[in-house]
């Protein structure tokens, strides 16, 4: 008998451990995935229910709320200001905006250049996606008084001004890339009118926008001001457009 209960201990044994380490080494996959993109509550859920996310990751539609912010006449500053000045100008604002973001809950999907691109519902569903994406953008742009505040104190000439563009709907995310770099993000019809409505924040003036889908989530907590109708590029459907009223 002690031969057999020698292996029966020893079997068990290793393949506990096995599994142990095979899920460490999966959570450390799911972790390494999302750190850089979410709060850490966030983050902490995720890593709950690790194994769901892993398939996630993978591909999948999803409804949510996608924002896209970017720096006024960044072209312009960037002429008439020494590299190094512009690099300290952005890491000043990611940094502000980034935090405000992530405080609601945000996922930060990348940086281009001078812009921010977010999203709302997921890798964790919410019901409240339109709701926090837009509260976001409303507290983003009374954080450019602390960004502007910092840049005045070092030096800095310029003020920065920003536009805020938000579309809520079903988009298609996952970890999508080439075998050397992948990057979590969502594509589609609802992050391209979210961009184009970023774009439009010039031609009316107002910093931020949002289309009817993100609207018809928002409006019995949220007070919204009608812009008009619009037919942005690259889209054959026209599209109501509201702001936060004031």
């Amino acid at each position: 008998m002690i031969p057999f209960l020698f292996s029966t201990v020893t079997t068990s044994f290793f393949s506990f451990g096995y599994l142990t380490f095979t899920e460490a080494v999966e959570k450390r996959r799911v972790s390494q995935l999302f750190t850089q993109y979410v709060s850490k509550d966030v983050l902490n859920e995720v890593l709950h229910n690790y194994k769901e996310y892993l398939k996630s990751s993978a591909g999948q539609k999803v409804e949510l709320t996608v924002l896209f912010s970017d720096i006024r006449s960044f072209t312009t500053m960037s002429e008439t200001t020494p590299p190094e000045k512009i690099v300290e100008m952005l890491n000043i604002h990611f940094s502000v905006m980034a935090d405000i973001i992530l405080k609601h809950n945000g996922t930060i999907d990348k940086y281009i250049g001078d812009a921010i691109m977010a999203f709302w519902g997921a890798p964790v569903p919410t019901k409240d996606h339109a709701e926090q994406a837009v509260l976001a953008g409303v507290e983003m742009l009374e954080g450019l008084k602390e960004v502007n505040r910092t840049l005045k104190d070092r030096g800095f000439a310029h003020e920065v001004k920003i536009g805020i563009g938000i579309n809520s709907g079903v988009a298609t995310i996952g970890n999508i890339g080439s075998e050397q770099k992948k990057n979590y993000t969502v594509v589609g019809d609802t992050v391209n009118l979210s961009s184009r409505l970023e774009s439009i924040t010039k031609e009316y003036k107002t910093p931020l926008i949002f289309s009817e889908y993100t609207y018809n989530k928002i409006k019995n907590t949220i007070d919204c001001k009608l812009l008009g109708n619009v037919k942005v590029k690259g889209r054959e459907q026209p599209v109501d457009i509201y702001t936060v009223e004031s």
